[in-house]
């Protein structure tokens, strides 16, 4: 799904949230952004950014560098300006639909490429947990004793 820009009432409540949302005892919002498409760069991160605020980027690791999707160069800025990378799989496949070897590649895999992306080039990462976005949202049947090993679901 592409995003669209958002309405000006709705950057006025994101801006509201951001200056107020700091103070001690206030709730708190968390933006995120699914599948890594170009648009998170060209319009959600500039938003997000002039508000003063961080969102998390879940990127399914293998539409980097593809058409309409954010590129591994992006991928490391949007880290590098202190924003969350989170695994939303390598492939965005159904998970209710796939067997649990598979589930492994698609979830441990695209951890894995997105650690080796951000690592070579020095930057701290989390070790444990990396935050993961099941794409087409809920657990559809994955385990969630596998998910509690390596990741704080979203």
């Amino acid at each position: 799904m592409r995003m669209k820009p958002l309405p000006a009432a709705c950057v006025a409540v994101l801006l509201l949230f951001g200056v107020f949302g700091r103070a001690e005892g206030c709730g708190c919002v968390t933006l995120n952004f699914d599948d890594a498409t170009d648009d998170h760069w060209t319009v959600a991160r500039s938003m997000v950014n002039a508000a003063g605020l961080k969102a998390t980027f879940y990127v399914v690791t293998g539409f980097l560098d593809a058409s309409a999707h954010l590129t591994r160069s992006q991928v490391i800025q949007l880290w590098r300006e202190g924003h969350e990378i989170g695994v939303h799989s390598r492939t965005h496949r159904d998970l209710s639909l796939i067997a649990p070897h598979e589930w492994i590649d698609e979830m441990i895999g695209s951890m894995s490429d997105l650690y080796w992306l951000l690592h070579p080039y020095g930057y701290e990462l989390p070790q444990d947990p990396f935050t993961f976005a099941h794409p087409f949202g809920g657990y559809h049947g994955v385990p969630v004793n596998l998910k509690k090993g390596a990741f704080l679901p979203s």
